[in-house]
């Protein structure tokens, strides 16, 4: 197995080792998701984690794919909408965003919140841009967003990474391993952090052409927390 994917791997197990935990953070939609509702059609969530974006679209009577690496994650948010009224608008798929299993042009808007920085390096992290480009239809938009570098509760970090770096323990400035404190246990999980021109970077390298970048904050004042990009499929 390749060191790329036994990181991926690393990242499902702990998210399906903190699927429920994790949901009890992870209630509030982002307000993005109710402008990319406003197009309709069928949207596709990938990072669905354990659902907040995927009820919050279904709300607005919109057709969703709920795309997760994790089935635990996956499972958890079709349970929630088992017997709804709306239970048939949702459908929930099980794999890796760089290997999706989709045609090309097939779904008309897609989300990935917070996943692209679980994935390493620059070409995996392109690759599974790419691939959503592959399966949007034309016309279609992705937001997409990343964890900021350069925020309060993370500078402590950066001498950390740089030394990373250095002794080669790493494969780019930016990667670490993030704590997650379960009840019972802590799990590290992978991050690859972005400066806001490696995030711009990465967009541009795509496929896709850039509508908007900007930073979103929730907590902090002075930094972005996260970068987010509005993409389309010209």
């Amino acid at each position: 197995m390749s060191f790329i994917s036994n990181i991926k791997r690393g990242v499902m197990d702990v998210f399906s080792r903190i699927a429920y935990e994790f949901d009890v953070t992870r209630t509030k939609p982002w307000s993005e998701v109710y402008l990319l509702s406003r197009f309709g059609g069928l949207i596709a969530d990938f990072g669905c984690g354990s659902g907040r974006h995927v009820s919050a679209l279904m709300d607005c009577g919109c057709e969703v794919l709920a795309v997760d690496i994790s089935p635990i994650m996956v499972k958890l948010c079709l349970s929630k909408f088992r017997g709804g009224d709306n239970y048939m608008l949702v459908n929930g798929v099980v794999c890796d965003i760089g290997f999706l299993p989709f045609k090309s042009y097939s779904i008309d808007h897609a989300l990935c919140i917070a996943t692209i920085h679980h994935i390493p390096t620059f070409k995996a992290r392109l690759d599974s841009i790419n691939e959503i480009y592959r399966v949007l239809k034309r016309f279609g938009i992705l937001i997409l967003s990343a964890w900021a570098l350069y925020q309060t509760r993370f500078i402590r970090l950066i001498p950390r990474m740089l030394l990373d770096r250095v002794f080669g323990r790493v494969l780019e400035f930016g990667d670490v391993y993030i704590p997650w404190k379960s009840r019972n246990a802590v799990y590290m999980r992978f991050h690859h952090l972005f400066s806001r021109r490696e995030f711009v970077r990465l967009c541009s390298s795509s496929k896709f052409s850039i509508a908007y970048i900007y930073g979103k904050s929730f907590r902090e004042t002075r930094f972005s927390e996260n970068h987010v990009a509005v993409l389309f499929k010209p």
